[in-house]
């Protein structure tokens, strides 16, 4: 599955935690630190002890009744990152798990995540995620287990907070001098174009009218993605629509070095892979001279790593390439 993964953080390069905000500062802080703030955030009467674990950015919580892990990160954002730093899991990755997003009352973003270790599974060892960003830039992440290792059996039942107690931490001020020490994370290579409605409404003018297409994604530029289902079994359909700052970036380069170029200057190329013994991907990419580019991939099962539902995908690679190159019109 690896192959699959990478297309897909070139082509989404933050989202889905392919690149998560508040990570790889220059100046992290010491994790005694975030587990001393960890402690005083706790919800008012607990008696948990908190203390540093061995990874940097985890922390042991003991409440008595099952020990954990948690991990912490904190960091600063650039203002017009927090929709991308606070998007749901992908639904094409990470297909069981319940995910609300919201604004706060001071106009900051958050959103809480039920999921686990293993995401195509809808059992085994929870991972459940709060992230919180500021009107300021100022991020956190907190993320807890129901075990005392991510690979290690279940201690509890489901991990000690609440969803709502775990974002009320994470939405903590406590977090924010800490936060504030750090350096602004660096903007990513690309920037989202096309509002996610307006990708879906492409994709609904340009497939038959008789394939049913049901949207999946909770992300608002960008990215899109869908079942679709001719009457012949579900299959999952995702695209990118991104600008990149230099068309020359080497990742972009990469991506593009079989390409065939069209007359106006347009660069296409198509990719084939089996994720799995029983399932096909495809990919259909297309960028402009000034790095506009689409990527539209399908695989014949509801998400990337499960079972296939249908013999192929839906669409013939021709066909995804015609798709490819309306959504890169509709972008220009």
């Amino acid at each position: 599955m690896r192959c699959h993964l990478l297309v897909l953080c070139a082509a989404l390069v933050v989202l889905g935690g392919c690149a998560p905000a508040g990570t790889g500062s220059r100046d992290p802080v010491p994790v005694g630190e975030l587990a001393e703030t960890l402690r005083q955030a706790l919800p008012t009467g607990s008696t948990a002890r908190v203390s540093p674990a061995d990874q940097p950015g985890m922390v042991r919580y003991d409440d008595g009744k099952g020990v954990v892990v948690m991990a912490v990160s904190v960091g600063r954002l650039p203002p017009d990152q927090a929709d991308q730093a606070t998007a749901c899991p992908l639904y094409s990755q990470h297909p069981y798990a319940r995910c609300v997003r919201r604004t706060k009352p001071d106009g900051g973003l958050a959103a809480i995540d039920q999921d686990h270790v293993q995401p195509l599974t809808p059992t085994g060892v929870e991972r459940w995620t709060a992230l919180t960003v500021t009107v300021a830039g100022e991020f956190v992440s907190l993320t807890e287990w129901n075990a005392a290792d991510a690979d290690a059996a279940p201690t509890r039942p489901h991990p000690p907070l609440t969803p709502d107690q775990l974002l009320d931490v994470a939405d903590s001020p406590r977090w924010v001098p800490l936060a504030k020490r750090l350096p602004t994370q660096p903007r990513p290579p690309t920037t989202p174009e096309v509002a996610s409605d307006r990708i879906l409404a492409v994709l609904r003018q340009e497939l038959a009218p008789a394939i049913r297409l049901e949207r999946k994604d909770s992300t608002s530029r960008g990215y899109a993605e869908a079942t679709v289902d001719d009457g012949g079994g579900e299959g999952l359909l995702t695209v990118t629509v991104q600008q990149w700052q230099r068309p020359d970036d080497p990742d972009l380069v990469d991506l593009f070095r079989n390409a065939r170029t069209t007359a106006d200057g347009t660069q296409v190329t198509t990719r084939r892979q089996s994720p799995t013994a029983d399932t096909v991907q495809e990919d259909a990419d297309v960028r402009t001279p000034g790095g506009l580019r689409v990527a539209v991939s399908q695989v014949n099962a509801p998400a990337f790593g499960l079972p296939a539902t249908r013999a192929a995908p839906l669409l013939t690679v021709d066909q995804l390439t015609r798709l490819a190159s309306a959504l890169l019109r509709a972008a220009a």
